[in-house]
């Protein structure tokens, strides 16, 4: 079985070019904390408030900019591209 680490995931994101620099910072931000966290040793309970609030909103950040702004665009695309074709439709009675 082949592991792919949350890094290398990162790198193929980068190279596909899919994603702004801020959403690729964002998620290797959250990676690098996160790997601070788990690790034998290293947990902080006592994390400022401020930086957990933080990491919610980038990620929060990063599903707007990978999920939700597509989307919102492709919808947008599609309901525009239905409209010249409805309107051809009823002038023509044909499409």
């Amino acid at each position: 079985m082949i592991i792919i680490t949350k890094s290398e995931k990162i790198d193929r994101l980068i190279k596909k070019g899919q994603f702004p620099i801020e959403a690729i910072q964002a998620m290797d931000s959250i990676r690098v904390f996160g790997n601070e966290a788990v690790h034998p040793g290293k947990i902080q309970l006592d994390e400022p408030e401020e930086m957990t609030l933080f990491l919610f909103e980038l990620m929060n950040d990063i599903m707007e900019e990978t999920i939700s702004k597509p989307k919102k665009h492709n919808k947008g695309v599609f309901t525009l591209m239905k409209r010249p074709t409805r309107s051809a439709k009823q002038r023509t009675g044909r499409w």
